[in-house]
């Protein structure tokens, strides 16, 4: 299968077998979502159960998403745990199968927003929450760091990021997603979509309506990465709404 494979990464097993144990320990899924799914990108090995995220350094070439039943994560932190914990571990991809050593995995080979879109559907229904059901706030404790965490978890993920201190919150603004603003407070994140498409994202004033209100607690549940792209597509879509009717006038 080697001289075959068009998908191939290579890891360290301890630090593979650690992820998989913090992804086994997050909430999971609902069921029908629940998958276990493998990629590469930036450097990282990407880990997703079809709710949650993890990753682990590692290198190779896997663009497209493997997808696998959900019990294949659990084989996979077996077989790293039995690795040669000196040598890098050799995953690879090809035809519809995953290999691990002498250990094999049906999958299917998936575009990336296929993915995205199943773990926004699992996150609509876990959460019944709606583009309408926008005052979803927990009931923790506000903390000073929870907004410190939130912001340095968009600087990581999106370092091209801009952010703008503005009185009680710090509003950010995000190139790939352009018609999204949001707004990190002391008690939630705020997800905004601009409502007037001459307006600049980064004014405060400029008109916005809230999309999701969601606690510090809530937002570290279910990962800021997919909360954005979700906020993001509904901003994309709702900029689609305005185009038509503004340009009639």
């Amino acid at each position: 299968m080697t001289n075959q494979r068009h998908s191939w990464v290579e890891v360290e097993p301890g630090a593979l077998q650690e992820v998989l144990r913090q992804l086994a320990k997050l909430p999971k899924p609902i069921k029908r979502f629940r998958k276990s799914i493998l990629w590469f990108a930036d450097g990282h090995v990407m880990l997703s159960d079809g709710l949650n995220e993890v990753r682990v350094t590692g290198s190779g070439l896997w663009k497209v998403p493997a997808v696998m039943d959900f019990p294949a994560f659990k084989v996979l932190r077996e077989l790293a745990s039995r690795a040669n914990q000196e040598k890098p571990l050799l995953i690879e991809g090809a035809d519809s199968l995953v290999r691990v050593g002498n250990s094999r995995f049906p999958c299917s080979f998936q575009k990336a927003e296929l993915n995205v879109q199943g773990v926004m559907q699992s996150e609509r229904e876990r959460q019944r929450v709606t583009e309408d059901n926008v005052t979803i706030v927990g009931a923790g404790p506000v903390r000073e760091s929870d907004a410190g965490w939130a912001l340095y978890q968009i600087r990581e993920l999106y370092p091209d990021c801009s952010s703008y201190g503005v009185i009680e919150f710090v509003l950010v603004t995000i190139p790939a997603f352009p018609n999204l603003v949001i707004y990190v407070r002391p008690a939630w994140v705020e997800f905004r979509i601009v409502t007037d498409p001459d307006g600049s994202p980064t004014d405060w004033r400029t008109p916005t309506e809230v999309w999701k209100r969601l606690d510090h607690a809530i937002v570290r549940e279910l990962g800021l990465d997919v909360l954005i792209q979700w906020a993001g597509e509904a901003a994309a879509q709702k900029a689609r709404e305005l185009r038509p009717h503004n340009g009639g006038h």
